[in-house]
């Protein structure tokens, strides 16, 4: 494996968004950063993930879309930064001079070395890790699916309109 920054040939960083809104629109295989309160945590955006939802996912200004040039990379830069945010590597590049923390994206990114698998590897790794993300997302799906028909039928169990047999 060679030793490379984390992203700086790797990454299109979320310019999607219209100068007004200061939205982004995710797609599938981006990634969202959401700096504050708790900076530095990163969400999967896939196919399914956006089927879960009946209108478009987007990226407010307080975050950050990322997106892989190679989509091969997608799982292993998510496991990769999902071990840094836990090891507490990102509250290291915490800037606080405004007195808000907010993480330094930038200088992180660039300066952050991680080992970088062959690009077959990750390629095995993203096969072996897309159907579990897949069947998550459809869990969820169903999860919310149940909670909304818990929510509609509960009020009317309990007020006698209907019973059960």
């Amino acid at each position: 494996m060679e030793q490379a920054l984390l992203l700086p040939d790797t990454l299109h960083i979320g310019e999607k968004c219209s100068k007004a809104s200061r939205a982004i629109r995710l797609c599938h295989r981006d990634f969202r950063r959401k700096p504050n309160p708790i900076h530095g945590r990163l969400a999967l955006i896939t196919d399914e993930t956006i089927g879960r939802f009946a209108r478009p996912l987007i990226c407010s200004n307080f975050c950050k879309a990322i997106s892989l040039k190679n989509s091969n990379y997608f799982f292993n830069f998510a496991y990769l930064w999902k071990s840094a945010y836990d090891s507490k590597v990102l509250f290291g590049w915490e800037g606080k001079t405004s007195g808000i923390k907010n993480l330094l994206f930038d200088a992180f990114t660039t300066k952050h070395l991680v080992s970088r698998p062959p690009q077959e590897l990750a390629k095995r790794f993203f096969d072996l890790n897309a159907p579990m993300e897949a069947k998550k997302q459809k869990l969820l799906q169903e999860t919310a699916g149940l909670a909304a028909l818990r929510d509609w039928l509960l009020p009317m169990l309990m007020n006698g309109q209907v019973t059960v047999a």
